[in-house]
């Protein structure tokens, strides 16, 4: 089960109670410190995609990470191929 927050943006439930417990057990910083940097991490593959031309279909986010739906058939072959090379070796 998900909450969507924004049509494209989703977060799991279980993140949610997470939170809260962590809230309630005085670690909330902390909780948010790493959702945080959960969140920017997706941003990165967001901008990377939009700059290359593709489109989002829907970014969804748990406590573990998150997973960025996308739609890469309108980049060049060529940009793909050295994303995924970069991405492979870094």
């Amino acid at each position: 089960m998900n909450i969507t927050i924004l049509p494209k943006f989703r977060i799991n439930t279980f993140t949610i109670i997470w939170l809260a417990i962590c809230m309630f057990a005085g670690c909330t910083k902390y909780a948010l410190a790493i959702f945080f940097i959960i969140i920017l991490h997706e941003f990165g593959h967001i901008f990377f995609i939009k700059a290359f031309g593709g489109t989002i279909k829907q970014v969804n986010f748990n406590i573990f990470g998150g997973k960025v739906d996308a739609n890469l058939s309108n980049i060049n072959l060529r940009y793909q191929k050295v994303l995924i090379d970069m991405g492979r070796h870094y």
